[in-house]
């Protein structure tokens, strides 16, 4: 098992262990996905190398790799984090224009897209976009226990707390969460 390991990094990486001279890190990729498409048998095309990609993978993790090897096959629409947020922009009034029209499977579809442009924005600034949703979740499981400690601690139930009230102890647990943070 050891054996074949080692024979297969030599042969995917002919940059350091072959003649093959890759000026930079995107054409040592592109050299690296070239030959594994070659040794695995996993088609001759881009587009199979995006099928490719598990779909076992946490979906953000699997777009964000989808979206990778369109960039290494030389299909980045965007050219920078700005244009990459202004599609994000475009993606959410897509789908507030689609929650209007009520139609559950297109808003399935619009809020799809928005998550696709948001992996992409993540890309972009070179951020983990399956570790920035973690965070973020701890994050909120961190506030929202903060904020079902001060209703206790000030007697209100939270089930029976009028909106205002709760958005009033969220704000107060936030200001306070970014004190400490």
């Amino acid at each position: 098992m050891a054996d074949g390991i080692c024979k297969k990094l030599i042969v995917r990486h002919p940059h350091v262990f072959g003649n093959i001279e890759a000026a930079d890190t995107e054409q040592v990729l592109k050299n690296w996905d070239a030959i594994k498409r070659e040794t695995k048998g996993e088609g001759t095309t881009h587009a199979d190398l995006l099928r490719n990609v598990p779909r076992a993978l946490p979906a953000l993790m699997r777009a964000a790799k989808v979206q990778g090897r369109a960039k290494r096959a030389g299909l980045d629409l965007l050219p920078d984090v700005s244009e990459a947020m202004e599609a994000l922009d475009g993606e959410i009034f897509e789908l507030k224009e689609t929650v209007e029209i009520g139609i559950q499977d297109l808003i399935e579809e619009a809020f799809g897209d928005l998550l696709f442009a948001a992996v992409n924005v993540s890309r972009f600034l070179k951020i983990d976009a399956e570790q920035a949703l973690t965070a973020a979740t701890d994050k909120f499981i961190r506030r929202f226990d903060g904020m079902e400690k001060l209703a206790a601690e000030r007697g209100i139930v939270m089930e029976n707390a009028p909106p205002s009230k709760l958005d009033e102890l969220w704000e107060y647990i936030k200001c306070e969460d970014c004190k400490n943070n």
